[in-house]
């Protein structure tokens, strides 16, 4: 079976081009008429989604709603696309490649079912995105494409949207994902636009992820200098004093210092609250003189 990614619904202007019995002048008149009112109205669909609603100055709000039928749309091509490939991980082909260890045939059946969902969303999220390209509301598309993956090129994506929006609110998604470019050639770039949003960003919020994002981009490298990791926990500060002490952001940058004061091996282990998968609450220190092991894991 072949997956085909359904396409996010678009608006289809119908015209209704009834065929009359003189079909002389007449007809012709009324489709240079007809020919005329398309034109003008493909023009207002092109030109509508640039200038945004009245009180969208940025237009985000009117990228945001272009952009939501495509977010369901991808999610829904995405989950149809995790079903085939539990299907394909069942197969006999999967597990012999799996048995004898042929990692680059078992990447070649993943890429031939991710790969043409990639790039067809990558193409309908940038087409979509077109009409904004050089506002600020551009950074709503960026984001999808970096959060997801889908871009080509992610560096020079970031990279971009960083140069041209340094003063934007919107640069969440962009500047969480900024770090990576640390690990390549484009570290001394990242470090100065990191260093022009913190200038000329007003929102706190926002300089405080840049912070954070120039940080965790020391913790990426091996090669970090002591001078540079003095630098990062400078930077940590930084966002601990911008941020309430009980945002995510704030507990991350406490990380690291939270690692050496209560995480070393033969301290005390800290108590730890949670859920049990029946719903049940539990402690840590429940379990006080019994063998615990603790497994850690993420998803993503």
């Amino acid at each position: 079976m072949r997956y085909s990614a359904p396409h996010a619904p678009t608006s289809t202007l119908k015209l209704s081009l009834g065929v009359s019995p003189d079909a002389g002048v007449a007809r012709k008149e009324r489709w240079s008429r007809m020919t005329w009112r398309t034109g003008v109205l493909a023009l207002c669909v092109a030109v509508i989604p640039a200038i945004g609603f009245a009180g969208d100055g940025d237009g985000i709000e009117r990228a945001k709603k272009v952009l939501e039928p495509l977010q369901k749309g991808y999610k829904a091509a995405y989950d149809a696309m995790l079903d085939e490939m539990k299907v394909v991980r069942e197969g006999d082909a999967w597990k012999k490649a799996q048995e004898a260890k042929d990692y680059d045939e078992l990447n070649k059946m993943m890429d031939s079912l991710r790969k043409p969902i990639e790039a067809s969303w990558r193409e309908q999220v940038t087409t979509a995105g077109a009409p904004f390209a050089g506002t600020e509301a551009e950074l709503v598309f960026a984001g999808m494409l970096i959060d997801q993956g889908l871009a080509e090129d992610m560096g020079d994506l970031i990279g971009r949207m960083l140069t041209a929006h340094p003063k934007s609110a919107h640069l969440g998604t962009i500047l969480d994902r900024s770090p990576m470019l640390a690990r390549g050639e484009k570290k001394e770039e990242l470090g100065a636009l990191l260093a022009a949003v913190i200038e000329k960003n007003p929102d706190p919020e926002i300089r405080a992820q840049a912070y954070f994002a120039r940080a965790r981009a020391v913790d990426f490298r091996r090669d970090a200098t002591d001078e540079e990791k003095a630098r990062a926990a400078e930077d940590r500060a930084k966002v601990i004093e911008l941020m309430p002490a009980d945002s995510l952001m704030s507990m991350r940058a406490r990380g690291p210092e939270f690692e050496k004061s209560n995480l070393q091996i033969g301290m005390k282990v800290p108590d730890i609250a949670g859920v049990d998968l029946f719903g049940e609450s539990f402690r840590l220190s429940d379990y006080k003189g019994k063998v615990v092991m603790i497994d850690f894991w993420g998803d993503w």
